[in-house]
C-alpha cells in the first residue's frame, strides 16, 4: 500500500482480543438470521411449493407401486377397491362380485 509522502499512518482501533472473535462471531449470526429469513420468507410468498411438492412425491410413489387410484366402496357389500376395478352403476360403485352386480 503506498502512502503519500509525510502522511500519518491511520491509528487502528485497540480492541480486546476477545472483541474480534465476537464481532465475527455477530457476522455469522447475523448471516444465519438472513438465512432463516430467507426461507421463512420464500415459505410465505409461495405456500403452494410444499403442497406441489408433496403431490409430486405421492403421485411417484403411486406410480411406483402400481396403485390401481383411488379407493372406492361397494355400495352392496362394503368392501373396498380402487375405482379402476369397481363397476359404475349411477351414482354408485360395485364390485365385479355376481353378487353385488344387478341383476
Amino acid at each position: 500500500m503506498l502512502r503519500r509522502e509525510g502522511a500519518r499512518p491511520r491509528a487502528r482501533s485497540q480492541a480486546p482480543a476477545g472483541a474480534k472473535a465476537a464481532e465475527g462471531h455477530f457476522r455469522w449470526a447475523k448471516i444465519g438470521f438472513l438465512g432463516w429469513w430467507f426461507l421463512f420468507g420464500r415459505a410465505v410468498r409461495d405456500p403452494g411449493s410444499l403442497a406441489r411438492a408433496q403431490a409430486k412425491k405421492r403421485r411417484e410413489r403411486e406410480a411406483q407401486h402400481g396403485a390401481a387410484g383411488r379407493m372406492v366402496r361397494c355400495a352392496t357389500c362394503g368392501v373396498f377397491l380402487p375405482r379402476g376395478d369397481a363397476v359404475r352403476i349411477g351414482e354408485t360403485f360395485r364390485c365385479n362380485d355376481p353378487a353385488c352386480l344387478p341383476k
